[in-house]
């Protein structure tokens, strides 16, 4: 059973473990939970397992003239050129292409001309009318989607020339900071990497784990990746984990390493239930054990007996007193 007993939250990171019985039935496996936060490095010390969680974070920026905008947000695709106070919107023409044909949104003769646009942007661009007299022929592109990526340009022309500029559409949003909870069991845990409101998919990586990892992502109603990947870790000895998130159209990377520790006498059962030989040379461990131990051990030869409920006080009597 691995119904949860209690659940203590830190920031970023979680521990649960998961036992059934209350409390009383956590401590057989878990002595004791300290906890302890330093900077950025996060230290969770058990009597069952120690572990030290360590996050890095590292961002670069590219120098690709390009513009980022996330799933069903609204951007601005700059373009500017040069103007003059006696400029005539009639002689003006403005035209935003995607790639080497698809029609984003023209303007001549003073007005948009939309007869030639793609359906797929119709209702969704705009230029800044008021300020094509003073240079700026910028495109208002809402309700982004997946498909508006690509190449865009920008031509301009009149009466003292013409002007070209052109940007890179990136749809993307950066991943907010990863997440680690960890799941306790007595033959184990659950290690869970979890982070949310990016696009698109990420990569994500384990180090250190033997065995098989589940990685789920899922769009949020916004269009953005809420992730979670799990694995299973049985702790015999001295581990150090790693788990990465890359979202290299962003050059986005996320890395926390986790180092956990048995403690010192772990015996390994048959059934691979860890425990701590510590916990049985605790004289009060002992005192309850045994007491436990014997009162069963009466009850049971109690009821064998055949003895009735009112000849329990002189029976007991008898078989403590010897007579």
């Amino acid at each position: 059973n691995t119904q949860g007993c209690w659940t203590e939250a830190y920031k970023p990171d979680s521990v649960t473990p998961a036992l059934s019985g209350g409390m009383e039935q956590c401590l057989i496996c878990c002595n004791y939970y300290q906890y302890h936060s330093l900077s950025h490095i996060i230290l969770l010390s058990f009597h069952l397992f120690h572990i030290s969680v360590i996050s890095s974070v590292v961002t670069t920026t590219s120098l690709q003239p390009r513009e980022v905008a996330a799933p069903g947000s609204d951007i601005t695709l700059s373009c500017s050129f040069p103007s003059s106070k006696n400029l005539n919107l009639n002689n003006l023409v403005v035209n935003w292409q995607r790639g080497e044909s698809v029609v984003v949104h023209s303007y001549y003769h003073g007005r948009d001309q939309l007869e030639r646009q793609s359906v797929v942007y119709k209702g969704r661009t705009h230029l800044f009318e008021d300020q094509l007299t003073v240079g700026n022929a910028s495109l208002r592109l809402s309700g982004v989607q997946l498909s508006d990526q690509g190449p865009y340009t920008c031509d301009v022309t009149d009466e003292q020339g013409s002007t070209q500029e052109k940007l890179q559409l990136l749809v993307a949003a950066p991943y907010d900071e990863p997440r680690i909870s960890i799941q306790a069991t007595c033959d184990g845990f659950v290690v869970t990497f979890s982070a949310s409101q990016g696009f698109p998919q990420p990569e994500v990586v384990w180090k250190g784990v033997m065995g098989s990892t589940n990685t789920t992502m899922e769009l949020d109603s916004r269009g953005l990746y809420e992730l979670e990947s799990e694995v299973t870790l049985r702790l015999n000895s001295t581990l150090t984990v790693t788990a990465e998130l890359r979202l290299r159209v962003l050059d986005q990377s996320f890395t926390k390493y986790l180092t956990l520790h048995p403690p010192p006498g772990k015996i390994s059962g048959s059934q691979g239930l860890f425990f701590d030989s510590m916990l049985f040379s605790d004289p009060l461990f002992r005192v309850l054990f045994t007491i436990g131990y014997f009162g069963l051990l009466i009850l049971h030869v109690f009821y064998s007996s055949g003895a009735v409920h009112r000849d329990v006080i002189p029976y007991l009597h008898k078989m403590f007193r010897g007579s």
